[in-house]
This record gives structure tokens, C-alpha cells and sequence, in this order.
């Protein structure tokens, strides 16, 4: 059977950009992120892959309409990802990280991830969740904290913090000083 592959490339708009049309042996029915989905109506997140036609890797957020075969699929790179998590820093220094159920880092706000990777891999196989938990880079002490994003097939994804604990307790030792000084008046 003929088929032909369909691809229309949008902007940060969603103004439409490009259409480019090819035959091809792809069938998009045995993808993973058409397989994987559920009749339950919620979007299902794939594992990070190589993008064959963009050569970049990322994900594939897919939604089973409710018709039986039609799947409608949105792919996000890894970097376009990235961008998204360094504009959510809530401080100076501070970085965040998506993790998947093994503690890899999918993507994150930082470039660096091969230590906080080994950071948050650890805290996660040690149950360090929900929870505050401190460790050290470049000489400096840093807060950091895992939260569960989501759960899909039974493995969940992991929002990472770190801060630096300098940079965080900043305000609060402020005001102690503050007080401090008052008492002493």
C-alpha cells in the first residue's frame, strides 16, 4: 500500500510555515506514541527519541480523539523543552530539571546535567521526594527538591529544583538582622 507522509511545520505562532509531502513505508499506527495511548481522554507522554525528519531528539505528547483510529500527536524537541524550563528559574542560579521514572534527565534549564543528574538519580533512589534535601556544588550548599509531574503507564516523570541556599535564605536573614538590630535599640 502507497502511502504518502504529510507534514505541516508551524511557528511559535502557529502561523503555518511549510507543508511537505513524500511517500514513504512509515506507518505511524506502529509508533509508540500512537500504541500507547489510552481511551480514557488524557494525553499520553512518550519517552524521549531522535526525531527522524528534524534530527533532533525529543518527545511525542499524543491524545486518542474519540474516534478509534485518530491520534493527534504534538512533538516537542528537547530544546525547545530546555528554553521552556530556564524561563521558569525562579532566582539567580537557580535551575530545573525533568527526570524520567530512572532519575535521567529529559531535559532542564541548565546545560550541565551530568552532576545534577547523579544528584537527583540518588535523591530519587534514596526517596528524597517532596522534600527538601541539601548537597554541595562549587563550594556552596544548595537546596533542592523532587516533585512528582506526572504518571504515565505506570512510571513517573519528576520536576527537579536546586538553589543556592545563600541566594534563597537571603530575604529571611534580612529580616532577622532587622530585628535583631531593632532589639538592640
Amino acid at each position: 500500500k502507497d502511502r504518502i507522509r504529510s507534514s505541516d511545520f508551524y511557528d511559535e505562532r502557529f502561523r503555518h510555515l511549510e507543508k511537505r509531502q513524500e511517500s514513504t513505508d512509515y506507518d505511524a499506527t506502529k509508533r509508540p506514541w500512537y500504541t500507547n495511548t489510552s481511551d480514557d481522554g488524557k494525553v499520553c507522554r512518550g519517552d524521549p527519541y531522535l526525531f527522524y525528519n528534524l534530527g533532533k531528539p525529543g518527545i511525542t505528547y499524543s491524545l486518542k480523539l474519540k474516534e478509534d483510529t485518530v491520534v493527534l500527536a504534538l512533538d516537542m524537541t528537547l530544546e525547545n523543552l530546555d528554553s521552556f524550563l530556564r524561563k521558569l528559574t525562579f532566582s539567580p542560579g537557580s535551575e530545573i530539571y525533568m527526570l524520567d521514572h530512572t532519575g535521567r534527565i529529559v531535559a532542564g534549564s541548565e546545560n550541565a546535567h551530568g552532576k545534577a543528574e547523579r544528584i537527583f538519580a540518588d535523591a530519587l533512589r534514596s526517596g528524597y521526594t517532596e522534600k527538601i534535601f541539601t548537597y554541595k556544588s562549587k563550594g556552596k550548599t544548595r537546596l533542592a527538591m523532587l516533585l512528582p509531574l506526572s504518571e504515565e503507564r505506570g512510571r513517573m516523570t519528576w520536576l527537579a529544583f536546586g538553589v543556592d541556599e545563600s541566594v534563597m535564605m537571603a530575604p529571611y536573614l534580612e529580616g532577622i538582622y532587622l530585628e535583631l538590630v531593632a532589639a538592640m535599640l
